[in-house]
């Protein structure tokens, strides 16, 4: 059973790729107008990048002061501006409880829709301040032209962004799309926010890449080291090995979108389970679990749920999670459930994933892999189906902590 400690956050994310469309001048909402910080004339060079280091369009407040970063996940009309710095790769210097009114303002809609947004903590980290919204209007995937507004330490910032996803600026910029590795393994995480994806060398040798949602945009994190346990389809005991930052030419400094590392002499050529139970992004660790082939995959497969050995600790935090009551998980679901656990229900059970879903196919709430009959939980009074246990693990704790968040069963089907 996976460690459940590093479960998964349930959030989708879309990485579009976006240019910036001008500067705005700031304005002051408190102060006197001799202290605002203000331009009349465009003048200066963009000497920022093109789009911000989560993949969004870039808004200029003020004078290159900060900037804002419009990004937009349309299946949870979830809109996310992260504050930048001057340089417009990561975050300022400025506590988050002195940015305030945060405004975004959709202008390519009759009429136009303003939402104020909230500070969210889980997504801030040293690549922006995030402030987050939803709206119906942010689940129609269009083009989006609007304004963000702010106000830092009393002086208030607006300034415009037009949202344009380019996909010939995405091949180019990613260079490592799905068609170019059809034999890598792909596993989607984090319910479908990011995927990885992992290449298999002769001679042992691997390669993992970090990407946005459906591959389209390379994603980086902070150097560090993982861990990974490694076993041949069929045993019982893991080994361990490492993978090392192996950041690419474009990487921010200090980050890194690939990862390498050898897999054990004793291993290779050999059909295996992989799982990496604590990859570090931004502030979560994740959980990942794949499984190679020696056969040419059949299509796109994304990893099988290779589990660990579940220590004392782990069956009584697991234990916790499934068998109390939060949220919109019940008791009465607890007792529909058989009052058991999911690696007790799920022993034997084999995945088989499939990213690419047919219309109309059920899809798994948190991967949008398509989902499967045989692994089902009752949450809400309601079945819902998924792709393999961990993904249970995950929704029970998101039905636990985030209610609000759990859609009909329903919903989860491919449009």
């Amino acid at each position: 059973m996976p460690l459940l400690k590093y479960t998964f956050r349930c959030a989708a994310l879309v990485a579009a790729f976006i240019l910036p469309v001008g500067c705005q001048k700031s304005e002051q909402a408190s102060k006197p107008a001799s202290a605002a910080k203000t331009k009349d004339k465009h003048d200066h060079d963009h000497d920022h990048p093109e789009e911000g280091p989560h993949g969004g369009s870039l808004v200029e407040w003020g004078e290159h002061e900060f900037h804002a970063e419009f990004t937009v996940d349309h299946k949870t009309k979830t809109a996310v501006i992260y504050v930048l710095d001057t340089s417009a790769k990561k975050a300022p210097k400025v506590e988050p409880a002195k940015i305030t009114k945060v405004m975004l303002t959709i202008t390519s809609v009759t009429p136009p829709v303003s939402l104020e947004l909230k500070h969210d903590p889980a997504r801030t980290d040293a690549k922006g301040i995030a402030f987050v919204g939803t709206h119906d209007v942010l689940g129609k995937d269009a083009e989006l032209k609007g304004n963000v507004s702010g106000t830092v330490d009393g002086l208030h910032y607006t300034g415009d962004f037009e949202d344009k996803h380019d996909h010939e600026h995405d091949k180019k910029k990613t260079g490592h799309l799905l068609e170019q590795h059809p034999g890598g393994v792909h596993v989607a995480f984090a319910q479908g926010r990011y995927y990885a994806e992992a290449i298999m060398h002769k001679g042992g040798s691997v390669h993992l890449f970090l990407f946005g949602k459906d591959l389209s945009k390379i994603v980086e994190t902070e150097s560090h080291q993982i861990t990974a346990y490694v076993r041949k389809i069929g045993d019982k005991e893991f080994t361990t090995f490492e993978l090392k930052p192996d950041p690419l030419a474009s990487d921010t400094k200090g980050y890194t979108s690939r990862f390498a590392g050898d897999i054990p002499t004793e291993l290779v050529n050999q059909e295996l389970e992989v799982t990496i139970p604590a990859l570090k992004l931004g502030n979560e660790r994740y959980h990942l679990a794949f499984q190679t082939t020696i056969k040419p995959h059949e299509g796109d497969s994304h990893a099988k749920d290779a589990t660990m050995p579940a220590g004392q600790d782990d069956m009584a935090e697991e234990r916790k999670l499934y068998l109390t009551a939060a949220g919109v998980y019940t008791s009465e679901d607890i007792k529909a459930n058989g009052n058991t656990i999911g690696s007790e229900k799920f022993k034997n059970f084999k995945a088989n994933h499939d990213i690419r879903p047919k219309p109309g196919d059920k899809i798994c709430p948190v991967t949008l892999t398509k989902a499967n009959p045989d692994c089902t939980w009752i949450i809400a009074g309601k079945k819902y189906e998924f792709c393999c246990p961990p993904c249970v693990d995950e929704f029970v704790k998101l039905a636990k902590e985030e209610p609000n968040a759990v859609k009909p069963p329903e919903e989860y089907v491919k449009r």
